[in-house]
């Protein structure tokens, strides 16, 4: 967990969310939502995906979240609490997938690290001309409920200030059977 995340507190005694999590252009989201179109996001370990998480409900993106608990009991309290306390709905990572379909089915927008190691349970997928196995559950999720499948990052700017970007929505191609649909946007994801 990044120590900016820890902070959060503290920093938005002095700034509001949208000072600290700035968003160069969030178009894609704010249209997905005047549409009602839930949406996947999905991100990786770069930047400070929790102040992202975190941020997201105060600026009128709400989000549940999938996480994998920390192994203290204790501090995983406390990182939970930090995670809810503006807005964030979170799921644990195990059994996570009905919880996300009941989340996207009712137009809830859900958020997944997909940067993990999925084992012979993934898609091989080229990650700096070497194949890695990734999941599929946001992409297949993405397509089941005609969900966006959009990717965000975060950069982090300084010590009270992460930059958010949003990329271009990467729409699920029917045509195609859902295993080979959830590879291509699991490729496609830049």
């Amino acid at each position: 967990v990044p120590v900016q995340f820890l902070k959060l507190p503290q920093i938005l005694r002095g700034r509001t969310p949208a000072q600290v999590l700035v968003f160069d252009d969030r178009r894609v989201v704010d249209e997905a939502m005047a549409a009602k179109r839930p949406i996947v996001f999905v991100t990786a370990h770069l930047g400070n995906w929790e102040v992202l998480g975190g941020l997201a409900p105060t600026l009128g993106v709400p989000i549940t979240s999938v996480v994998r608990p920390v192994d203290n009991p204790l501090l995983d309290a406390e990182i939970r609490r930090l995670r809810e306390r503006y807005g964030q709905k979170i799921i644990e990572k195990a059994g996570a997938g009905l919880p996300l379909a009941r989340a996207l089915k009712q137009g809830q927008n859900v958020a997944m690290l997909i940067d993990q190691h999925a084992g012979r349970r993934g898609v091989r997928v080229p990650f700096f001309h070497a194949d890695a196995s990734t999941f599929t559950l946001a992409a297949e999720l993405a397509r089941r409920f005609d969900a966006l499948y959009v990717p965000v990052f975060t950069r982090v700017v300084g010590p009270t200030e992460v930059r958010g970007w949003v990329g271009a929505a990467i729409a699920c191609d029917p045509s195609v059977p859902p295993d080979e649909g959830a590879w291509r946007m699991a490729v496609l994801f830049p």
